[in-house]
């Protein structure tokens, strides 16, 4: 009798199951911290852009961002999905290790704490604000890599917890799972500068529910998100706000991302800035201090409930020779502001601003 024949794609699958050709090879299993990070609403902000160069810039920033971060903290990045970035903590490998949970929090408060300087980034660049969720779990992940790859991949319940309980964050805010909520209370690390409430539960189907906890930083790390290492706080890099010779500048805008942005521009340059989402208040603050404190008012022109031209006529009557820098994407700033002679060019910079262009205008006027 004649023996049949396989079919030679029979012996190549089998030869595929036996590990001969696997596109996929898994290389172990361990527990692990698993992070990800993802942009709140991406499909409306994506769609609002003009051309994909735009849309590039976009998730280029933000993704570099927060991988740059989890790379100072010692965590290692997986992938970037669309709009999020997956990532994990090789050195957790250790559940009892205190240390090591205060970095992984420590990376998470710099992820939030960098929104401001990447939304400084996407305002340079035309691009609208960016806001995020984080999201964690503790549990086992399989490791694997793909032939056509050099970077390791996570498989697992944990990666898929991690990524589906992700919208149950706050905007801006850390959501992790019960897990990881187990360990850091274990740990005692849920009174240790942060908050942690329940958040409710995700269903796993079969009548299983798993518990999710808000975690909510009650101490803040001034030092620069993207220069933090391990966790150590770079002291050349803390606020030096006592330091004689810097300029006090005050800035308004009822816009919070711009009053955010401009406060960063001068980070490094003037400490000693006070911002104002409201003119009133703005001038209930410049009456109570001494004439002169401020070398520079930043303000606005379009805002509320007083404008900046009403700002600047009430300014005048309280410190007529406060100096003022107007900031305006009106076309005709120039013509509403020769309705004070005081006022020159140089007084008025049309938005967007560049941070070059800004520092140097400010620089001008204080020195």
């Amino acid at each position: 009798m004649v023996p049949k024949v396989k079919d030679e794609s029979h012996v190549l699958f089998e030869t595929s199951l036996l590990g001969g050709d696997d596109e996929i090879s898994f290389s172990s299993s361990q527990n692990y911290c698993v992070g990800v990070v993802d942009i709140v609403n991406s499909t409306g902000l994506i769609a609002g852009m003009e051309n994909s160069i735009k849309i590039r810039k976009f998730l280029s920033i933000f993704i570099n961002s927060m991988a740059l971060i989890v790379r100072n903290f010692d965590g290692t990045v997986i992938k970037n999905v669309g709009d999020s970035l997956l990532f994990y903590f090789p050195d957790t490998s250790n559940s009892d290790s205190k240390g090591i949970f205060k970095k992984v929090f420590e990376c998470f408060a710099a992820m939030l704490d960098a929104r401001p300087i990447v939304n400084t980034h996407l305002y340079q660049e035309g691009l609208p604000a960016v806001n995020y969720r984080i999201s964690a779990d503790y549990g086992r992940v399989e490791i694997a890599r793909s032939r056509s790859s050099k970077q390791d991949d996570l498989f697992g319940s944990t990666v898929s917890l991690c990524t589906k309980i992700n919208p149950m964050a706050q905007k801006n805010g850390i959501i992790i799972g019960e897990d990881l909520y187990r360990i850091i209370h274990s740990l005692k690390l849920d009174k240790n500068g942060q908050k942690v409430m329940e958040a409710g539960a995700y269903s796993m189907g079969l009548k299983f529910a798993y518990s999710v906890y808000e975690v909510i930083s009650t101490t803040h790390d001034l030092s620069n998100p993207f220069r933090r290492l391990s966790g150590q706080i770079d002291d050349n890099l803390k606020s030096t706000c006592n330091d004689r010779g810097l300029k006090n500048i005050m800035i308004i805008d009822d816009e919070p991302d711009a009053l955010q942005t401009f406060k960063l521009f001068l980070d490094e340059t003037a400490c000693r800035v006070h911002t104002f989402k409201d003119g009133e208040e703005a001038l209930r603050k410049i009456a109570a201090m001494n004439p002169g404190y401020y070398d520079l008012i930043i303000t606005d022109i379009r805002m509320a409930p007083i404008n900046g031209l009403e700002f600047y006529a009430r300014l005048a009557r309280i410190t007529p020779d406060a100096k003022i820098l107007f900031l305006s994407a009106l076309d005709a700033a120039q013509e509403l502001l020769s309705l004070f002679p005081r006022v020159k060019s140089q007084n008025i910079l049309k938005k967007p601003v560049n941070r070059e262009q800004f520092i140097k205008t400010v620089e001008a006027l204080t020195s």
